[in-house]
Order: C-alpha cells, then sequence, then structure tokens
C-alpha cells in the first residue's frame, strides 16, 4: 500500500504546487502505492516527505490516517484489510517505530544535512539485536525476533504474504 522512492523534477513541481513543503530533487518520500500508478501521480495527502529517519513512522502513520481510508484508488478488499489490521497495531508503536528506523538503513537511507532524507547511504541489514529490548517487567532481556521464532516453532508453517 505504500512505497518508498526518490522525489523527480515533477514530484518537486507538484509538492510546489500542492503547497506541500519545499522538498528537494532526489530527497525520499512514501506515497500510496495505488495511486502513483494513476496518470496524476500521488498527490495531496497521497504522498510525504520525512523530513528525517526518526520521523518515518509518524509520516506512516499520517499518510494511514489521512489517506488509506479516503483513497479512491484502494481495492475495497485492502481496506477491510487495513481496518482490521489498524486496531491492534497502537500497542505496537514502539516497536514499530524503532523497525522504520532500522529498515530505512537497511536501504541505505540516511538524513541528509540539506534537509529530509537520502536514499544511497551505506546498507546496515536488520539483525536480532537490532529488536533486542531492557528487561521489562523482571522478565529476562529477550529479542523480539526470538520470541516469534519460538511461536512460529508451535504453530504450523504459514506462506508468507507480500
Amino acid at each position: 500500500m505504500k512505497e518508498v522512492f526518490t522525489a523527480s523534477k515533477i514530484d518537486v513541481e507538484d509538492a510546489e504546487e500542492d503547497q506541500k513543503y519545499l522538498i528537494q530533487l532526489g530527497q525520499v518520500g512514501i506515497r500510496c502505492l495505488h495511486c502513483a500508478k494513476l496518470g496524476g501521480g500521488a498527490r495531496g495527502d497521497a504522498v510525504t516527505y520525512p523530513c528525517a529517519i526518526s520521523g518515518i513512522y509518524e509520516s506512516v502513520r499520517e499518510l494511514q490516517r489521512r489517506h488509506f481510508d479516503e483513497c479512491s484508488s484502494l481495492p475495497q478488499e485492502l481496506k477491510s484489510e487495513r481496518s482490521k489490521i489498524t486496531s491492534s497495531v497502537s500497542s505496537l508503536s514502539s516497536v514499530l517505530r524503532r523497525y522504520y528506523v532500522q529498515a530505512g538503513k537497511a536501504l541505505g537511507l540516511y538524513d541528509s544535512l540539506d534537509g529530509g532524507i537520502r536514499a544511497g547511504g551505506k546498507i546496515n541489514p536488520i539483525t536480532q539485536t537490532d529488536f533486542s529490548g531492557p528487561a521489562v517487567a523482571g522478565k529476562q532481556e529477550t529479542s523480539l525476533l526470538d520470541s516469534e521464532d519460538q511461536d512460529e516453532e508451535k504453530k504450523p508453517a504459514k506462506k508468507a504474504r507480500m
């Protein structure tokens, strides 16, 4: 439903026309995949340009809150699936915030000195230790990936959904 992209000359012109904020050629943005496929591309609330990697989570949440419920390009079946998922996501916000930062770095994204996010930096693969957290409420420190692996051993194998 979302895609990461680098701003083209047309994207920069569109952002100026939409009176968003000043963006630069090559700046990384996040947009609705379904609107981007249309002739006019993703415009208005269908696109966002986080000012830093640490702001990706907030930008994605804004895109979800302001755009996806009203998106005429989004198939109805995806809207239904999205509404089922969004009710349980709020309890995972700290994990998702950390994940978006690590995923951005894994894609080679970096904060630019000129403002915004750029692509083409050092790729930092996500590792198990990236999601290890401190001991909570007397529990032993564990990785989220470790607990998922243990849970998966108890469940029958599922097909990955893209």
